[in-house]
């Protein structure tokens, strides 16, 4: 076994596989992101990029891209965010008007929740706002949901993935979206959530980033699904974001109660988490946890 090999599989944690790895807009958008840019003063921030836009709630592939929003969103102010310490890049800078109560931002949360365009620009000044706001050794959460590419016929585990932005002719690499990530020197400690096809290959190449986990919808060249049939309000949503938000709030979107606080002691970690992404039937997560911390973070960060 060479060295590279090696060193991948001490790296590399696989959840449920088989012959895995062990291991809006307008002004109150412009007020939030005023006050992320303010002197640093909170212990933790999170963004949250959807590369792809809705335009309806009950068509598969389309209605996913803004509910797994709205429950990402619903995590953090359940765990109780401030909403100042949240950017949220999604559409043209505001946010979809949902028919339903359990999707729409300005029922569920009394305002819109958009912040910035998707843009190359709007993307970087989420993680430069998150780098402003944060103090130094703070914890960062970053959820990522868009399509995934990667190069024909490459290693899909080596290969870059490309990450679509949807109506536009750009894409964002893996590279980039780590170079982003990075960026945010303050962090101490960063849980990435990848909800993309082959996304894998992005905790891949954060292997050996200190203090980070990195959670993917789907293995290295494989897909990700979503669901509808399954979700407790028959609507669509992605398979992984669904089981991801759903153990972080130890309930589903329609607030039915959900065992994911595996040792009972009133929180739930990472390593919870991918324990319960275990209840997945059609996508291939996995966990990238080379440092051993998913067992002491929480969306609270880092705990003893």
């Amino acid at each position: 076994m060479s060295e590279r090999e090696k060193r991948r599989r001490l790296l590399v944690l696989g959840v449920c596989l088989i012959g895995s790895v062990a291991a809006g807009g307008g002004p109150q958008g412009a007020a939030r992101l005023a006050a992320a840019a303010a002197p640093a003063a909170s212990g933790r921030y999170a963004v949250l990029v959807v590369a792809n836009q809705t335009t309806s709630d009950t068509v598969p592939m389309d209605a996913d891209w803004w509910h797994d929003l709205i429950v990402q969103y619903q995590a953090l102010k359940d765990d109780g965010f401030a909403d100042e310490d949240i950017s949220v890049v999604y559409g043209a800078g505001s946010d979809f008007q949902s028919q339903t109560d359990t999707y729409s931002s300005t029922k569920r949360f009394k305002h819109n929740i958009t912040t910035l365009p998707l843009t190359f620009q709007g993307i970087s000044d989420a993680f430069a706002a998150a780098n402003s706001r944060l103090r130094m050794g703070g914890y960062l959460y970053v959820a990522w949901s868009s399509h995934g590419t990667q190069v024909s016929g490459s290693n899909p585990c080596e290969a870059e993935l490309y990450l679509e932005i949807a109506g536009t002719q750009h894409v964002v690499s893996s590279s980039m979206l780590k170079q982003w990530v990075q960026s945010v020197t303050q962090a101490g400690r960063i849980t990435l959530s990848v909800n993309a096809c082959s996304s894998g290959q992005v905790g891949e190449l954060f292997a050996g980033v200190p203090g980070t986990i990195v959670l993917t919808a789907a293995q290295c060249g494989l897909n990700s699904f979503d669901i509808s049939d399954d979700a407790c309000n028959q609507l669509p949503a992605s398979e992984f974001s669904y089981f991801q938000t759903e153990a972080l709030r130890q309930k589903d979107i329609c607030d039915k109660g959900v065992s994911s606080d595996i040792n009972g002691d009133g929180r739930v970690s990472f390593d919870e988490v991918a324990q319960h992404l275990c209840r997945m039937q059609l996508s291939k997560p996995q966990v990238f946890d080379p440092f051993g911390i998913a067992k002491t973070t929480s969306l609270k960060g880092a705990f003893p």
